[in-house]
């Protein structure tokens, strides 16, 4: 397909740039060369595939996790097995969804010139091919090369070298960040910084060096299960006037999904540093498009199942957006007066999810992955939420002195509904969305000898919001903390974006610009 086949469904971006008052012009062409020969898109005769973590658990508890997933092609007979649209001229390499089919869903045009604007994707170990890979994907788009100017790679001390060993699994996580960046914003610098160990002391360091390098935006897909850190590692995370996002990881509310493996536990808690209030939490959805790359529904993450149905019958944690209330930090004003929040049950603590984006990977975004993969592979997770949510920011401008930027998102999104799609279906934890009666008789079926309608009485921790810790209850009132509903919820945040001026910079004049062209 040629350059200008792939850009014909870009949206319209003239109210939606205006609304950014400090936009700079368009610069047509100016990474994407039309005479740059596309490859043909291959046609996998695979038809059927699993999902996989890229990363294999951590091997301590102090360790982090990364949230990517990936789709593994497999045989019709495989136990698990779905199937899914092989590739073809209006979807990428291995099926997944386009760069184009992104700005068309979420209504941002991704040549807005941020050549000044560093990205940066913090993550541990090293991927020696990180810029082979990305070279590769900007290619097949036809985006053109890196340069010196545009991508750089660092230590976590912010030295070219010596780099931290290489690693497959954590190598994978670093193509996805940067091409999931790279595909929202063709223009900005991109900046690696490389953690020596997955430990939050190391990345702390990391994070520092990003925002010490000059990085306005930085993106963070991993995370461990809340528990408290040093003083040193929160400050690393809370940088005003910096853009800093992170995954709420991919095992459901508060870890439940865990408890699905083979002696398996939930983890009780949210993840960090999500869950810290300096931060902008992705979440992660289910996202449908029709041919002309318009979005059909935006449904909550969870490959689970209504009422745990699929997740229980193969014994595994199948995935689930993240998210649940922080016990350990407070909620910052904007969050704690948004309507909605109150409902949810945070009691004036965070919701670790402020907004959410594509992460299934049955409906994912190709990648080009050849260290720690075989190529071309279709992906999702909150990882991939976490640097596509970075690039939209980076888009619309980073801060712009605003000193934290989720109070950007509820600002724009209380002023103009329009800005965000509202998720309202499906939910993130044991019940899946489905009503707690419905859920409670599947417990009594899935498990008879518990004696009990209750998920969290199973003995394997905290499954589901809307049920008490303990004790046999009739089905109480569905929680927001994680179902979705009409307006503020706990898997979704405010929702996803419609458009790019969701990510805009607050003040008083540019909202007089927004209201004007909405």
């Amino acid at each position: 397909m040629s350059t200008a086949g792939r850009r014909r469904r870009l949206p319209a971006i003239g109210s939606v740039l205006l609304a950014l008052a400090a936009c700079a012009a368009v610069v047509p062409g100016s990474l994407a060369h039309a005479g740059v020969p596309q490859p043909a898109v291959a046609r996998d005769s695979a038809h059927y595939a699993v999902d996989r973590p890229m990363c294999a658990p951590p091997r301590t508890a102090a360790a982090m996790r990364c949230f990517a997933v990936k789709r593994v092609p497999v045989a019709a007979t495989t136990p698990g097995a779905y199937r899914y649209r092989s590739a073809g001229p209006d979807r990428g390499p291995a099926g997944g969804y386009t760069p184009a089919d992104l700005a068309s869903a979420y209504g941002y045009h991704p040549l807005v010139n941020r050549s000044r604007l560093t990205v940066a994707v913090v993550m541990w170990h090293d991927n020696p091919r990180a810029l082979h890979d990305l070279d590769v994907f900007d290619r097949h788009y036809g985006f053109g090369q890196e340069t010196a100017r545009s991508f750089r790679k660092v230590n976590q001390y912010g030295q070219p070298g010596p780099l931290p060993q290489a690693d497959r699994q954590a190598g994978s996580e670093i193509s996805l960040d940067l091409q999931a960046v790279r595909a929202v914003c063709r223009t900005c610098r991109l900046l690696l910084v490389e953690a020596a160990h997955p430990t939050a002391a190391s990345l702390a360091t990391a994070e520092n060096t990003a925002v010490r390098l000059g990085a306005q935006v930085v993106s963070n897909s991993f995370g461990e299960p809340e528990r408290p850190v040093s003083r040193r590692v929160r400050q690393a995370f809370d940088h005003p006037g910096r853009v800093l996002v992170a995954s709420v990881g991919d095992d459901g509310w508060y870890g439940w999904d865990r408890a699905n493996s083979r002696h398996g536990r939930s983890d009780s808690r949210a993840s960090f540093p999500a869950s810290y209030p300096g931060l902008v939490g992705v979440g992660a959805t289910t996202l449908r498009l029709d041919a002309a790359g318009s979005r059909t529904s935006e449904t909550v993450w969870n490959g689970n199942g209504p009422a745990d149905a699929t997740g229980h019958r193969r014994r595994r944690s199948l995935g689930a957006t993240g998210g649940g209330c922080s016990r350990l930090y407070p909620a910052k004003p904007w969050q704690r007066n948004t309507p909605g929040y109150r409902r949810v049950g945070c009691a004036g603590k965070r919701l670790s999810t402020d907004l959410a984006l594509l992460g299934d990977p049955q409906t994912g975004f190709d990648v080009f992955d050849r260290y720690g993969s075989s190529g071309w592979v279709t992906v999702g997770g909150s990882s991939l939420s976490a640097p596509l949510a970075a690039g939209m920011f980076a888009l619309a401008g980073g801060s712009r002195g605003v000193p934290y930027a989720s109070a950007q998102l509820y600002a724009n999104s209380a002023a103009h509904p329009g800005l965000r799609f509202d998720v309202t279906s499906g939910g993130n934890g044991y019940c899946g969305g489905t009503s707690t009666a419905r859920c409670a008789h599947a417990v009594r079926r899935h498990q008879p000898r518990a004696g009990t309608d209750n998920p969290n009485a199973l003995g394997r921790g905290l499954l589901d919001c809307s049920f008490p810790p303990s004790g046999d209850v009739a089905a109480p009132p569905r929680s927001s903390e994680c179902n979705a509903v009409k307006g503020f919820d706990g898997p979704s945040g405010i929702g996803a974006p419609t458009s790019i001026a969701l990510f805009a910079p607050t003040g008083p004049h540019r909202h007089r610009a927004a209201a004007r062209r909405s």
